[in-house]
């Protein structure tokens, strides 16, 4: 009987949650690579559709991110990455196929890309500029859960400005993490803060399974942007999460 054929080993550790990120207001070091080499072909052609030099750049910064936290963590390259979307429209690697356990979110804002990883949990991560001005009251009721609204009546100021973007980037996060598309609305999620354990989240609408268990992470990144991840985990399960860090990717 043959041997089986051993698969090249990940370095991420189960339960690990590990956070990549990049500053998206330079072009980044190719080391000595040409983007043709480490980008696919539709990725290229997807850069080549933006009509400002800035937002070429940030989508190059994010692939590269991306692909570069990936071949952190297996021994794969950067170019060697194939993805494909899964039900919903969550993108999922699609080869190596020794590597289909990683899961993987990116998010991108004006100055900053973010890039999350863990192995066999759906991960999703959010990063957004704390910016007022983006969120009127007409955004607000659309998507904050009425307890979610009734807190923030009560604060006012940089701690409204907070509270509101940990909120708006949990839900962006839980959303992709389920990889349900709009088949849930942000309204129907809400997330407690009252406990010692972080944030707490609850669905108050369909489309969600009853007895899901989250690992939830909220904080901001050293440029002061609004950071969240979500972690669909099973029963017992512990995730850890690592700080943020550049880790030399770009």
């Amino acid at each position: 009987m043959a041997s089986p054929v051993a698969r090249p080993a990940i370095a991420l550790p189960s339960g690990e949650v590990r956070l990549w990120w990049a500053a998206t207001d330079r072009r980044p070091a190719m080391r000595g690579e040409a983007v043709e080499a480490v980008l696919s072909a539709a990725e290229i052609e997807r850069m080549g559709r933006f009509a400002f030099p800035e937002d070429r750049r940030r989508y190059l910064v994010g692939r590269l991110l991306l692909r570069r936290s990936l071949s952190s963590v297996a021994p794969a390259t950067p170019r060697e990455w194939v993805f494909e979307a899964a039900a919903g429209g969550r993108p999922e690697v699609a080869a190596p196929r020794w590597a289909a356990r990683l899961r993987f979110s990116l998010s991108r804002a004006p100055d900053v890309a973010v890039c999350a990883l863990c192995l066999d949990h759906a991960v999703g991560v959010d990063v957004e500029a704390l910016d007022a001005g983006r969120m009127g009251p007409a955004v607000e009721r659309r998507i904050l859960a009425a307890r979610e609204r009734e807190e923030l009546a009560g604060l006012a100021g940089e701690a409204r400005v907070r509270r509101l973007f940990a909120l708006w980037t949990l839900k962006e996060a839980v959303l992709k993490a389920l990889g349900t598309g709009l088949a849930v609305e942000p309204a129907e999620i809400a997330f407690s803060f009252e406990g010692g354990d972080g944030p707490a989240v609850t669905f108050e609408g369909p489309g969600v399974e009853a007895g899901e268990r989250w690992s939830l992470e909220s904080t901001l990144l050293p440029t002061g942007h609004a950071l969240a991840i979500a972690v669909r985990r099973g029963a017992g399960e512990v995730v850890r999460f690592r700080p943020p860090s550049v880790r030399g990717l770009l």
